[in-house]
């Protein structure tokens, strides 16, 4: 392969280009450097700076690996190291061939392969002493060692990919085979089904033997995705967790960061095959968009996060080039605030001093409160346990006579093939465009609008990795606004307005985002933008727009077709416009699902006219946040206290 025809270091490319970073190649292209403010990121072939450098030479080691895997517990492939005989009085002076006919011997066939080598070549598969012969001496030809492991008949293998304590990717590598009709040769069979220069034969099978009907032949024994091997996507949740569990002990053993953990299935139990530090998905991205797609978010988190680190070591608290990061622990602002109206009125605080997100308010009327973060128990558990669940929420208002868009709810199944074809086929039944979103997840957290058939494949298979009920619900065109009850009051009303930028006829697109996010942390706001959120990057295709595009002057371009405040919304203020129609509406809908406090989200066209009664209710928030940013500096800390105290009366009345 043609070190200038990677796929890496297209999606390299193509992360710099989206987010501002200066890119050097060098040693065609087989070097990246990304600059951020000076500081340097090394790519070297597919090795990353995730890693340090002695976890990277152990990974690289296979018999040096799997030693340190085995005295640790770990199930892995044993593999035995031997020097080349140039080399073999460094470590011992008695000779290779007796030890390794005593293995072969021992297991009756062996696997011979370079200690150090990738992509499945100088791998050879050894049952007698002539192959033994031939497979040694071809190695040390060109390597100066190798290693010798007993071979098992592999049910099945599978590669993880690892980032952090994270697994992102796991898929298992199906060898290429063909099914005999009785009639065709098996290298005919091979050439009707195969491109013969993708696929690499090594079987006992002789070409021009008729292969008996419905007889399966597997083209060879390696399960390289570079020699034909078909990389299919797990989707099993009980094999997931299986293969996660041991894969994620490699971490605490080799202290390795980002790797490709190969897993093979024999005998009914899993070993740990091999890792490898570099991580290459070049035949999985290239295999359909789906691929490409998953690996480019892969690469952009490795890169992200040794962003990040390169910024806590020159004292910088937070990204200046707005790539996305590791999601931030958040202070609570409802304990703040309510801990600051408690003290003026010297009621008795007990704070969770630890970790600062619980509190009992024990008021000396004898009423006490609890408080997480933004979650009081103010409403009882059952109506907030309805509100968090967003079907039974549509179900019940649906039936009690109040307007909500048209939903579908799904149940996760075992299998994830099988919930996405139950999505794909509820989702025959709505129109372009369609949300699809979690049910029990907040602040437009994998909330999707959806266009096509291609992001109802990519947007559903995100989702159902992170929950496990699936909504699909009708596309209501109008204004976003959020009405927040208190007992029979109106607490605030807001129209939510979602993260949009403003063209000056000078700046291009990353400019203008890096300038928001940061207005964001001057105004206070603890909003991070995901720059790699592809919500973001499908807003922007829309407009036919890259990160490097220059906006003219007055246009706005909408970044996110959701107008949560947690991921760059803004808002505008209508509380005391908001009309008597919707005000009485919101009461009731509050009254009805037995919630004493309450954020109510409605799609209309203007919820300050009295003659707009077409409406939708999309979601109700039985803990919503009330940190509105319509204001900002002193004047939005007042708004946001003044909220707060009210709070915090209502609860001592209660």
């Amino acid at each position: 392969m043609k070190t200038t025809s990677r796929q890496i270091v297209k999606i390299v490319k193509e992360i710099c280009k989206e987010n501002n970073i200066s890119l050097k190649l060098y040693s065609y292209d087989w070097i990246m450097q990304l600059e951020i403010n000076k500081k340097n990121i090394f790519i070297y072939g597919y090795q990353f700076q995730n890693n340090n450098a002695t976890a990277q030479l152990i990974c690289g080691d296979k018999s040096a690996l799997s030693e340190i895997l085995v005295e640790n517990g770990v199930n892995a492939v044993t593999h035995h190291f031997f020097m080349s005989p140039t080399d073999i009085g460094y470590a011992w002076t008695d000779g290779n061939w007796e030890k390794m006919m005593q293995l072969l011997h021992d297991y009756g066939t062996i696997v011979c392969k370079d200690n150090t080598g990738t992509g499945g070549s100088s791998v050879y598969k050894v049952a007698n002493q002539s192959e033994l012969e031939n497979a040694v001496s071809s190695i040390f030809s060109s390597s100066r060692a190798l290693s010798i492991s007993p071979f098992y008949e592999v049910e099945e293998e599978y590669r993880i990919i690892l980032l952090g304590d994270n697994i992102e990717l796991i898929y298992q590598k199906e060898i290429p085979y063909v099914i005999g009709d009785g009639i065709h040769t098996f290298i005919d069979l091979c050439y009707n089904k195969y491109e013969m220069s993708e696929v690499s034969i090594e079987t006992a099978i002789q070409h021009k033997e008729i292969v008996p009907k419905d007889a399966i032949v597997k083209l060879n024994w390696k399960h390289n995705l570079g020699m034909g091997a078909i990389a299919k996507i797990v989707t099993d949740v009980s094999l997931r967790h299986d293969l996660s569990k041991l894969a994620l002990t490699v971490t605490h053993v080799t202290n390795i960061s980002f790797a490709s953990i190969d897993i093979i299935k024999t005998g009914n139990e899993y070993k740990i095959l091999e890792i490898n530090s570099g991580i290459m998905m070049e035949n999985f991205a290239k295999a359909n968009r789906e691929n490409y797609w998953i690996a480019k978010s892969i690469y952009h988190k490795a890169i992200n996060i040794l962003i990040s680190d390169n910024y806590k070591r020159i004292g910088i608290n937070h990204n200046p080039i707005g790539l996305s990061l590791a999601k931030v622990n958040r202070k609570s602002i409802s304990l703040s605030l309510l801990n600051k109206a408690a003290k003026k009125r010297n009621e008795q605080i007990i704070m969770d001093e630890e970790y600062m997100n619980y509190c009992i308010y024990s008021f000396r009327n004898g009423n006490k409160f609890v408080v997480k973060e933004s979650s009081m128990n103010i409403n009882p558990s059952g109506s907030a346990e309805l509100a968090r669940n967003k079907a039974a929420t549509s179900y019940f208002l649906d039936r009690l006579g109040f307007q909500v868009p048209r939903t579908s709810f799904i149940i996760f199944e075992k299998n994830v093939n099988n919930t996405i074809q139950k999505v794909l086929k509820e989702a025959e039944n709505y129109t372009f465009p369609f949300i699809l979103k979690p049910n029990d997840l907040s602040q437009g957290q994998f909330v999707y609008k959806v266009t096509d058939h291609d992001e109802l494949l990519i947007f559903a298979r995100e989702i159902v990795f992170q929950c496990e009920q699936i909504l699909l619900q009708e596309y209501c065109f109008g204004r976003d606004y959020r009405v927040v009850v208190l007992g029979n009051n109106i607490l605030s009303a807001y129209e939510r307005i979602p993260l949009h930028i403003t063209g000056n006829g000078i700046d291009t697109v990353h400019v203008l985002l890096k300038n928001k996010q940061e207005q964001f942390i001057t105004n206070g706001r603890d909003t991070i933008i995901d720059f790699g959120d592809p919500r973001i990057h499908k807003n922007l295709l829309r407009y036919n727009y890259q990160f490097d595009t220059v906006i003219s002057k007055g246009e706005i371009v909408n970044l996110h077709d959701i107008t949560n405040i947690s991921v760059g919304g803004t808002s505008r203020d209508i509380t005391d416009s908001l009309s008597q129609y919707y005000h009485k509406l919101c009461v009731e809908v509050a009254n009805y699902l037995n919630l004493k406090m309450c954020g109510i989200d409605i799609i209309c066209q203007n919820i300050e006219s009295e003659h707009d009664t077409t409406y939708r209710i999309i979601e109700v928030n039985s803990a919503p946040g009330l940190d509105n940013y319509q204001f900002v500096g002193d004047r939005q800390k007042e708004y946001v206290e003044d909220l707060y105290e009210k709070v915090y009366d209502f609860l001592l009345r209660q």
